[in-house]
């Protein structure tokens, strides 16, 4: 059972539980985000660059970035990619895979 008490404003106020439906959990510890975030920093970084080689418009390859969500978990934010840059994309893929 969880205790709760009345604040002067006659608002129910209990203690944060990772039970409680709608809570969210526990943030990861500082040294969790900053390898999750290196490790996104790095995947963005090479997604720059195949960017690059497939002659993306620099304003599209600076709006990749990495990032590392509550979880911890590794994340890179790409955004609206040009449709032509994906093709091309699409293309060297293909072709590595068919080498």
């Amino acid at each position: 059972m969880t205790s709760s008490t009345t604040s002067p404003s006659g608002c129910t106020l209990r203690p944060y539980s990772h039970h409680t439906k709608g809570t969210r959990p526990m943030p990861i510890d500082m040294k969790q985000w900053r390898e999750s975030t290196a490790t996104a920093d790095n995947a963005a970084k090479v997604f720059r660059s195949l960017l690059q080689m497939a002659g993306a418009p620099e304003r599209t390859i600076n709006s990749v970035r990495g990032a590392a969500n509550h979880k911890g978990e590794s994340l890179v934010y790409v955004g609206h990619l040009p449709a032509d840059v994906v093709d091309r994309l699409a293309e060297r893929l293909r072709q590595e895979v068919t080498q």
